[in-house]
């Protein structure tokens, strides 16, 4: 059984700054994605 991710925080939402998909850990797969703009989805 895979790892599960740890539960991001609203403060560490707020830091990620660096593009790329980050694991949530709330629900398995799913991803908070940060733009080359600095734009979260």
């Amino acid at each position: 059984m895979p790892k599960k991710a740890k539960e991001l925080t609203a403060m560490e939402v707020q830091r990620l700054t660096k593009p790329g998909l980050y694991a949530v850990g709330v629900v398995a797969g799913l991803q908070l994605q940060v733009l080359p703009s600095g734009f979260r989805s």
